[in-house]
C-alpha cells in the first residue's frame, strides 16, 4: 500500500463521514518504510504487512446532546471509507475504495454519588 506523500500514486487515506455529535481528530499513520521499485525507478513510501491506522473522535460535551440520549443512551453510526491503491512485485493495481461502517454506542453520564462512606474526605 502507498503511504500518505507518495507522488503520482494513490496513498491510502481513511476517510470519515462528518457527525455532528462527534468531533473527529486528525488521522495518525504509522512510520512507511521506503521502498525502491525497480520498475519506475523510484524510492516510494510505503506500508507493507500488517499495519494500523488510528483516528480518534471525542462526542460532544454539550449538555443539549446528553440530555437526549435519555436513560438508554443511542447508538450512532459512523461511516466512511478506505481509499488505497496496492501494488505487488509485478503489477500496480488501479485506485479502489472500501466502505466502512460501525455502530458506536453512547451511555448518559452516570450521576449517581458513591455512598457517604466511601467518598475522598
Amino acid at each position: 500500500m502507498y503511504a500518505p506523500g507518495v507522488q503520482g500514486y494513490k496513498p491510502i487515506q481513511l476517510v470519515m463521514d462528518a457527525i455532528p455529535q462527534m468531533e473527529r481528530k486528525p488521522v495518525t499513520y504509522p512510520q512507511p518504510n521506503i521502498l525502491y521499485r525497480p520498475a519506475i525507478k523510484e524510492n516510494v513510501p510505503v506500508f507493507e504487512g500488517t499495519f494500523r491506522i488510528d483516528q480518534d473522535a471525542k462526542v460532544s460535551s454539550t449538555a443539549e446532546f446528553w440530555g437526549s440520549l435519555g436513560k438508554e443512551g443511542k447508538t450512532f453510526t459512523v461511516t466512511g471509507k478506505l481509499e488505497y491503491q496496492a501494488c505487488d512485485k509485478t503489477i500496480c493495481y488501479l485506485p479502489t475504495s472500501v466502505p466502512l461502517k460501525w455502530q458506536v454506542q453512547v451511555f448518559p453520564l452516570d450521576r449517581t454519588r458513591a455512598p457517604v462512606e466511601i467518598r475522598h474526605k
